[in-house]
């Protein structure tokens, strides 16, 4: 009968596949005897191609940045601490003022173009921020890279447009597996490859190597995105003219409602959780209507700001020597921390899912800050370990990691889909695009403010809580704030996520780049 045959069919499918399957039966409830529309597998190749080699840009600095600007300003641990906060903190500032920008340009010229701009100025910037001489040329390399990286949410407008309802989720978990490779195979070259003419033998008498030790990773990235760019050029055909002829496949096969979702609402009322509007004052009013918006908001810049700042402090931490509360971390220490935590993130992409949708976002949101909470106030407590078993500080620093790595779509994931929810039917775009520019913002604030609070911490002196740890005390208490903050949401908004599965299941797959960009 058919259920042995869906049954054999199933088993004999791929891990992404299934998952698909999965997605589309129990939650999109889109019968298993309707034909799943083929994916266009060489443009999501491609685009894969892409999204690789931009992730690889963004992410090849975290395993030397520190190194670099110790070499550039010739200073010491606290010098370090001030400047090191500016390169990440830099790109993400860059990032935030283009993207809206770039966002317009590929709705009006097309997806194709504006992808092909990020991957070969990524190249660029990349290899100018390789040849660097300068703290100055450094930044500005990190601000062009930011400029023109707008990757992610171009490639999700392509996946749009190239797929229907029945095979969007396979689509989305194809992106969110290949930005995950980008980020575990960038800090992974760039911790490897940095400084080769003082680690490997071979690179010993190469003067380009010795002049300037951090280009090897830069140009074996900016290779990868050249190579990936040429096949693009070539291969990667358009999406946005078979945009209309998608939407129509779609009206056949789910409804939509004037809120712009594809699904039908449920039977819960509207003004179940809606604010009322009671005031007679303007100002009161607009509190009163987009409290629920505010705070969604708030929830999605502290999850940005607290996530960023531990990952950008880790490469400055974790490199002092042990007898200074570090860890005396290589760049190859550094790059085998990253890849580890690329599959450790791989894998909490398709944790989240289930759990999720069992849970509702809300509890996600406080079940990732209390988890964020802990490995915040926990990791540089390692440095202690290193002084007493230094045997113990791999194993102590992974399970801080895998920690910090599975609370990541908890977090993002959960707080974007909170933010699209609480925007009213035809606010999405601008709520989003608000959301996205704040949370921005603190993407770029979050790395430079601590950087520097950590090079005060370093050398005032002082004993617990403002030694060496208190910055990574302020950012637990952004996670904690992140938890209390959850508990201001009224309790049939939380219960809204319990009743109303099929609506928030395309807004997951929407949202699963938060949780790995």
């Amino acid at each position: 009968g058919l259920i042995p045959t869906h049954a054999n069919k199933f088993h004999s499918m791929s891990t992404t596949s299934k998952i698909s399957h999965l997605f589309k039966t129990k939650v999109l409830g889109i019968s298993p005897d309707v034909k799943t529309t083929p994916l266009p597998k060489l443009s999501l190749v491609l685009l894969c191609f892409c999204l690789v080699s931009n992730a690889m840009a963004q992410s090849n600095i975290f395993s030397f940045y520190g190194f670099m600007v110790h070499d550039l300003v010739k200073g010491n641990a606290t010098d370090i601490g001030y400047k090191s906060g500016y390169l990440p903190g830099s790109y993400f500032l860059a990032q935030g003022a283009s993207a809206t920008i770039l966002g317009f340009l590929s709705d009006r010229y097309g997806r194709k173009p504006m992808l092909l701009l990020g991957v070969f100025g990524s190249a660029c910037s990349t290899l100018f921020f390789g040849f660097s001489m300068t703290y100055t040329w450094a930044i500005m390399g990190r601000i062009m890279g930011g400029v023109v990286d707008g990757s992610w949410a171009i490639a999700k407008s392509y996946v749009s447009d190239i797929t229907d309802i029945t095979n969007r989720t396979q689509g989305f978990i194809t992106l969110s597996v290949a930005w995950s490779f980008g980020l575990m195979f960038g800090p992974a070259v760039g911790g490897f490859f940095s400084q080769p003419a003082t680690k490997y033998a071979i690179f010993k008498d190469v003067q380009l190597l010795i002049d300037f030790p951090y280009v090897l990773p830069c140009i074996i990235t900016s290779s990868f995105a050249i190579i990936s760019g040429l096949i693009s050029v070539f291969f990667l055909p358009e999406s946005l003219p078979s945009k209309s002829s998608k939407v129509e496949n779609e009206d056949l096969l789910l409804s939509s409602d004037n809120s712009g979702t594809q699904y039908e609402e449920s039977s819960e009322p509207l003004e179940d959780w809606r604010p009322k509007v009671t005031s007679k004052y303007k100002l009161v009013r607009i509190w009163q209507k987009w409290k629920l918006t505010f705070l969604a908001v708030a929830s999605y810049a502290l999850t940005a700001i607290s996530i960023i700042s531990f990952d950008e402090i880790i490469p400055i931490w974790s490199l002092l020597p042990i007898s200074e509360n570090g860890l005396d971390f290589s760049t190859n220490d550094l790059g085998t921390l990253w890849s580890i935590l690329g599959i450790t993130l791989l894998l909490s992409v398709f944790l989240y899912l289930p759990i999720s949708l069992r849970i509702g976002q809300i509890n996600s949101l406080r079940f990732g800050s209390l988890l964020l909470f802990i490995t915040f106030i926990a990791t540089p407590h390692i440095s202690e370990i290193a002084k007493n078993s230094p045997t113990l500080i791999w194993p102590a620093i992974l399970l801080c990691a895998f920690v910090r790595i599975f609370a990541n779509p908890f977090c993002f994931t959960a707080a974007n889909i909170v933010v699209n929810e609480t925007a009213y039917p035809g606010t999405n775009g601008i709520v989003n695009g608000v959301a996205f520019a704040v949370g921005t913002l603190f993407k770029a604030m979050g790395p430079i403010v601590l950087s520097n609070l950590f090079a005060w911490s370093l050398g005032n002196g002082m004993g617990y809580p403002f030694n060496y740890c208190f910055v990574f005390n302020v950012i637990s208490l952004t996670a904690l704030s992140m938890f209390s903050m959850s508990f201001l949401y009224p309790k049939n908004f939380v219960n809204h996520f319990f009743l109303n599965k099929k609506k928030q299941a395309e807004s997951m797959l929407q949202s699963l780049s938060e949780s790995t960009v």
